[in-house]
């Protein structure tokens, strides 16, 4: 019985090196995964002083696979997009950044929306544990730098509006 014949087997193999991120490169280098949009589920607004609110829309991450899955392998396109992390409770949240290719501001809210505490431009590509301790009920990711940029301060009361 003859097997089948080269061409295949080298589209078989190619089609495993790609399914299991496995490159053709050296030293591990990984196949890069193509950058998902990030849904916009939510606006968030922060107010500013003086000037109109500074209006974010995100993505919510609400259950533990969209959790996990943060923004690992995607960049925001600026500081009018980000993610939000909804947790059922307030509590001690801790977070990292591994396979996050750029810096970002963790901004952690209270039950009340409230920025309790924020870790400015998170290394990327980090598996160091980020955690203030404070207890958050929700996380906003945000650009790197977001927090001095726009000039937000612990205390600042966040809205968050749902999109239809």
């Amino acid at each position: 019985m003859a097997g089948p014949e080269p061409a295949r087997l080298r589209r078989a193999g190619l089609a495993f090196l790609i399914l299991t991120g496995c490159g053709l490169g050296h030293s591990g280098d990984q196949v890069p995964e193509v950058q998902r949009p990030l849904r916009q589920d939510a606006v968030v607004e922060i107010p500013t002083r003086g000037a109109e609110p500074i209006r974010v829309a995100v993505e919510v991450a609400d259950n533990g696979r969209e959790q996990a899955a943060g923004l690992m392998h995607r960049t925001l396109a600026g500081d009018g997009e980000g993610m939000l992390f909804v947790f059922p409770v307030a509590a001690q949240r801790a977070f990292w950044m591994r396979n996050t290719p750029a810096p970002l501001d963790l901004l952690f809210l209270s039950t009340e929306l409230r920025l309790v505490a924020v870790v400015p431009n998170a290394e990327p590509m980090s598996d160091r544990v980020l955690s203030p301790k404070v207890q958050a009920q929700y996380v906003l990711e945000v650009p790197g730098g977001f927090t001095e940029r726009h000039r937000v301060t612990l205390g600042t009361q966040f809205r968050l509006t749902p999109t239809q």
